[in-house]
């Protein structure tokens, strides 16, 4: 029975002891870094995001324009052949 009432009073001293823990100024002030840490966390992967998807959208119309100069150098190309082939 004693060894029960060892385990309740160190339950009960371990409950106090996290309740002044969490009371005191010290732990809002990790709790405050740990909450600015997370949230600049998020803010720099929504900015690497944002910035990945500026260059997709930067890439697509040079993709596409890059294409469209090979098409026409293909095309003048054709034009030339033919040309050759007809003389």
């Amino acid at each position: 029975m004693s060894q029960r009432n060892n385990q309740i009073s160190i339950h009960i001293q371990n409950e106090q002891i996290l309740t002044l823990i969490i009371n005191s100024p010290i732990y809002y002030i990790i709790n405050r870094q740990n909450s600015f840490q997370q949230n600049h966390q998020k803010l720099k992967e929504e900015n690497a995001l944002k910035k990945s998807q500026e260059q997709i959208n930067l890439r697509i119309p040079l993709k596409n324009e890059l294409l469209n100069k090979f098409s026409n150098i293909k095309e003048e190309y054709g034009d030339i052949a033919a040309k050759n082939r007809m003389r």
